[in-house]
């Protein structure tokens, strides 16, 4: 995957102050499946950045199952502090980077990523994503450019991911 891909209508889109993030598995050359995510924040070129194998977080689910709360609403978990911050290293952590504090990031999960609240994962200080970000799940890019006056133009370069 090419890191210096530009995705015009995203440039169009997203204001200053905020992130798009799109997770997505990925195979790496022992044929494992990871997940990655491709971040863009506006005038800055598209990162791809690898996070955790696919078989260690349903491995660390499946390890603290008993330590899930009773509640799980619309299929979604939510962990207990300490096994939060070990997620929130596996996932958030090496995006960091790219963010800054109060960004709105938009991102859209994949997969057995839907299994827990990415936005409620707790760093080390016991602080959850979603108290220093404004946090916007949604379902892919689709959701973004709903504004009617957004256009696709035939000149624009765009990076299509599926699964």
């Amino acid at each position: 995957m090419n890191k210096q891909s530009s995705i015009t209508f995203l440039e169009r889109k997203i204001k200053k102050g905020e992130v798009f993030i799109q997770f997505l598995p990925f195979m790496d050359k022992d044929n494992q499946v990871n997940f990655g995510a491709l971040v863009y924040r506006k005038n800055m070129a598209i990162e791809w950045i690898p996070l955790c194998s696919k078989e260690a977080f349903l491995s660390h689910i499946e390890m603290h199952e008993e330590e899930f709360d009773a509640e799980v609403s619309r299929g979604i978990r939510v962990t207990k502090t300490i096994h939060s911050k070990d997620l929130f290293r596996m996932i958030w952590t090496p995006l960091f980077p790219y963010l800054n504090n109060g960004d709105k990031i938009y991102y859209s999960p994949t997969g057995a990523l839907n299994l827990i609240n990415l936005a409620t994962l707790q760093n080390l200080r016991e602080v959850p994503m979603v108290a220093q970000f404004d946090l916007q799940m949604v379902s892919s890019v689709q959701q973004i450019k709903k504004d009617k006056s957004f256009k696709i133009n035939a000149s624009d370069h765009i990076l299509l991911v599926g699964g």
